[in-house]
């Protein structure tokens, strides 16, 4: 399953974000790409994501993820102690 992370291009945060990422997911579970951009837009229309967002979206296969939910699914995926941030999706309500 395609797990595409989209951040928002201007923010300098964000930049940071992917870089982390990208850093701790060794088998590259993850493609990327700005929400600004043309493919970025298109993956949110496709995913029934809003288009007009500044924060980070996860889409995996035909479902989307947002902001704190976003970031937990990642961390599953992610190498080190990492994958124990995932624990946290299960005690959400």
């Amino acid at each position: 399953m395609r797990k595409i992370v989209l951040f928002d291009g201007e923010c300098h945060l964000c930049h940071k974000s992917v870089s982390f990422i990208i850093k701790r997911d060794p088998k590259r579970h993850f493609q990327f790409a700005a929400q600004q951009s043309e493919i970025g837009q298109q993956l949110l229309r496709e995913a029934g994501a809003p288009t007009d967002v500044n924060h980070l979206i996860l889409i995996e296969g035909a479902r989307h993820f947002e902001k704190s939910t976003a970031a937990l699914r990642i961390c599953r995926h992610l190498k080190g102690w990492w994958k124990l941030c995932s624990f946290f999706l299960a005690t959400r309500s």
